[in-house]
């Protein structure tokens, strides 16, 4: 029984949102209760269709909105931390991580 997947890199705009709005999409044509969750996101507007929010939303077919999806959005195109600290706005990892707590909590394994 898989409770999750987790993925990760170490670069920017290697796959990773695409790997994984992929992957969302598969295990939801094979029945499976699917969230998505980028929970930092920087450069552009959750909102705009080409944002990685809006292909996660778009590619797993959640209810969930984008703002659910992807909590904390920033609009320089800067890394995450740089972005924050120049919008005056306060953002820890745990933070985040509480944020994705509610995934795991309302999911029903495949």
């Amino acid at each position: 029984m898989t409770r999750g997947f987790f993925i990760t890199g170490t670069d920017t705009e290697i796959g990773k949102t695409f790997v994984t709005a992929g992957l969302a999409a598969l295990l939801r044509e094979e029945g499976c209760d699917v969230g998505v969750f980028k929970p930092l996101m920087s450069g552009e507007r959750r909102e705009n269709k080409t944002s990685d929010a809006y292909l996660l939303k778009n590619m797993s077919q959640v209810s969930d909105s984008l703002e659910e999806i992807n909590p904390f959005q920033f609009d320089e195109p800067l890394a995450p931390a740089l972005a924050q600290k120049r919008a005056g706005t306060r953002f820890t990892p745990i933070m985040s991580w509480r944020r994705g707590q509610n995934y795991r909590k309302s999911m029903t394994p495949c």
